[in-house]
Formats: structure tokens, sequence, C-alpha cells
């Protein structure tokens, strides 16, 4: 389900952040780690969600300019579970 491109106030995409948010709550069903990433060629910060081998591999390309000039960014690490607390 693609959503229309529009931006929000900060000039994000808000179909960006709805297609987000719409992965992650189809991924409750098995444990997969989100990980923040932030391209070194053109500064665009994004997330994946990777299996740990996945992680491992390091084979992380930025969506936007495809370098894999890409580090992973220093945010808190959270799990999207299937589990309510």
């Amino acid at each position: 389900m693609l959503l229309p491109e529009t931006a929000d106030a900060e000039g994000g995409s808000v179909a960006a952040v709805a297609q987000r948010h719409l992965l992650l709550n189809s991924l409750r069903e098995a444990i997969m780690p989100v990980y923040d990433y932030v391209c070194k060629d053109c500064q665009n910060s994004f997330e994946l969600v990777l299996t740990l081998g996945e992680h491992d591999k390091s084979d992380i390309r930025c969506p936007k300019c495809e370098s894999k000039n890409v580090e992973q960014d220093a945010v808190a690490f959270y799990a999207v579970t299937s589990r309510k607390s």
C-alpha cells in the first residue's frame, strides 16, 4: 500500500513515516531489531529492520544514494515484538 507523498512540518515525507509504521506493525509477528543509520556521503538518516545475521554482514547501502559509506547511528536500541507490555 503506497501513500501519496506529502511533507510534514519539518519537510520530511509523511508517507515515508506512515510506510515505516505500517512495516513495523506488520513485523510484530517476529522479533526484528530496528537499526538507525546515517549515510556519510549524503547525510541521509534511515532505519532498517534487519535480522542479526543481516546486520552482521555489514552490506548496508543508503536508500537515497546507494552508497556503502554508512555508519550506524548511536541511538537507543528497540525491538519490534508481538508481546504487549
